[in-house]
């Protein structure tokens, strides 16, 4: 089958840990910064870090550095002024999986290793970063590799030592564009070291990704956000005060998107974010809640992806035809002449298994209303979405219906557009599991993506995947498959034969008639968004990805806000590109 490359990998795995060893409190142990937190706020001569402003956003950076930043993000904080950081780079693990388990909850890692690779007590380690690579070689650079050949021998410089058959921080694709193998990036959460009779010993190691750095972190009650500066740097001048998160980068996506500053959208509101968190114990935030609930004021969602700090309305994140502006997928051309828009999965060809499911209860297309009290107003401001005659109803069988909501008290609100983009935000990032798809593939490229191209490694919250399914064999020709309508997924069968078989099974001609029609409407959905992902090694070389997709009916369930109100949907710069397979 031409539009499908052989899937046939050289999988490759490598660990990089920079440890900071214990300094059991001696005389030359770093010292503390000289106020601690609860007594910081925020001014400019005592915090550690500065923004630097980047293409698309701040980077934070040591204070008298001239605005250059060390590499790696917080990863690469290497310079310590005493001996006792380190980095080991180049390790082998027995396995490793990485979860990306959604933007509301930190990414999480579990590798194992040989103690021989990683030969240290954890009792004698203070904490430790982590990377994670995961990537393909070529047949002919495994072999190099496994003869002994060094990717500095066989590149002719660059000092990695490795062997060639070890994946590579990056690689060109066949299209010519760099790109990572990074696939997890944060720090050792817990340490521990298993000896069994008759086995080798191993280290297990959880992680968790940078989210770990403003998790646990207090917010100072005397350190507040800006409300006069645009949201992303506001954030990243606060992010400033922490020497952790050098490294760090802040970025307002899409790119196109207006900067709104807290005292402009909530300018007549008693939520007042210049005032900062609760001083009391009972009511301590995190870092992490705090800046979370000022983003929320604006209808945005926070969350870490990688090194990043990202601020962006769900609505902007999963509307149809958004895409993430640093995703190397551009979309696919295929042999055949068919245009792929998206990374797309073929039951009955590069699918291991495949289970839909679509939720009818209380959680399916519900519409939200948020309330918030004005003190100034003296009465309750409410909110909906989606607006009035947009909302979809709840239809019984016999054709009743009504309508489903979910009621949120929101605090100090004052304004009814700041309040009507946090019910959006709300509806977008809730709604969106009235189905779900679930699946696991040991391949890793997407229909038309083979050896060269292991794109669904890349693969991230929020990203868009078109499922379809076929009888088991797979060509332009073959009917089994109608690309943009699903086959039927019960029967296995494609819509154009669905009509046939229900009869076959004895159903009357008008309940297959009315069948056929709701898989062939346009509005039959074939595109979910990714909610998790994993993808799991081993050190024989075996791999697999699977994850969790959901969706709803979007041409049913997308409204957006009021003209003036919804931020524009940035498409992407990608175009489909050529994509060379085997006959």
């Amino acid at each position: 089958m031409r539009d499908q490359p052989e899937q046939s990998y050289f999988v490759s795995a490598r660990i990089r840990i920079v440890i900071r060893f214990e300094d059991w409190g001696s005389a030359d142990a770093p010292k503390g910064p000289a106020k601690p937190p609860q007594l910081r706020t925020g001014k400019k001569d005592e915090a550690p870090l500065t923004p630097q402003r980047t293409d698309g956003g701040f980077v934070l950076v040591p204070k008298g550095s001239g605005g250059v930043q060390s590499p790696g993000g917080p990863q690469g904080q290497l310079n310590a002024a005493d001996d006792r950081t380190h980095v080991v780079d180049g390790i082998k693990p027995v396995s490793c999986e990485v979860n990306r388990n959604g933007l509301r909850e930190a990414d999480t890692a579990t590798v194992v290793l040989a103690l021989a690779d990683f030969p240290f007590d954890p009792r004698a380690i203070r904490s430790c970063a982590v990377e994670v690579y995961i990537g393909t070689v070529s047949p002919t650079e495994f072999q190099l590799g496994v003869e002994g050949t060094t990717h500095d021998e066989h590149n002719a410089g660059g000092g990695d030592p490795s062997p060639l058959s070890a994946v590579a921080d990056t690689y060109l694709d066949p299209y010519g564009v760099q790109r990572s193998n990074k696939r997890f990036s944060g720090w050792v959460d817990e340490d521990g070291v298993e000896f069994s009779d008759g086995e080798q010993p191993l280290v297990h190691l959880e992680c968790v990704d940078n989210t770990k750095l403003l998790a646990d972190q207090d917010a100072p009650p005397k350190l507040a956000l800006s409300a006069t500066l645009p949201i992303d740097e506001a954030v990243a001048t606060y992010l400033a005060n922490f020497p952790q998160c050098e490294g760090l980068e802040v970025e307002l996506r899409p790119a196109n998107a207006d900067k709104p500053t807290l005292k402009a959208a909530l300018a007549k509101s008693s939520f007042k974010p210049d005032l900062g968190p609760s001083a009391s114990g009972s009511g301590k935030q995190s870092v992490l809640d705090y800046l979370s609930d000022c983003a929320m004021a604006l209808g945005l969602m926070l969350w870490i992806e990688d090194a990043k700090v990202v601020l962006q309305r769900p609505r902007t994140l999963y509307a149809t035809g958004a895409v993430r502006p640093n995703d190397p997928f551009t979309g696919r051309r295929l042999p055949s002449g068919r245009i792929l828009e998206r990374r797309t999965l073929v039951w009955g060809l590069n699918l291991e298994s495949l289970a839909f499911t679509k939720r009818f209860g209380r959680t399916a297309g519900c519409a939200v209303e948020c309330r918030s009290y004005s003190g100034r107003q003296k009465r309750t401001l409410v909110a909906r979405h989606p607006g009035k005659g947009d909302r979809q109803a709840s239809t019984t069988p016999g054709g009743a219906t009504d309508e489903k909501w979910k009621v949120h008290e929101v605090a100090g609100i004052d304004s009814e557009e700041a309040l009507r983009a946090i019910a959006q935000a709300i509806y977008e990032a809730s709604a969106r599991h009235e189905m779900g798809v679930r699946f696991k593939t040991p391949a890793l490229g997407s229909l038309g993506g083979g050896n060269e191209d292991p794109d669904l490694l890349d693969v991230e919250t929020g990203d868009a995947i078109d499922v379809e399914t076929t009888r088991g064999s797979y060509s332009e020709s073959d009917d089994a498959v109608d690309p943009g309508q699903a086959g039927d997924v019960a029967s296995g069968a494609g819509s154009a034969n669905a009509k046939a078989y229900i009869l076959s099974l004895g159903y009357s001609e008008k309940l297959a008639d009315a069948y056929v029609k709701a898989i062939r409407a346009s509005a039959f959905p074939t595109t979910f968004r990714v909610k998790s992902w994993v993808i799991s090694y081993n050190e024989d070389g075996s791999i697999q990805v699977g994850g969790e997709l959901i969706n709803y009916v979007e041409v049913r369930a997308d409204k957006e806000l009021p003209d003036g109100e919804e931020t524009p949907i940035d498409p992407g710069a990608g175009s489909p590109v050529r994509v060379s397979v085997s006959e």
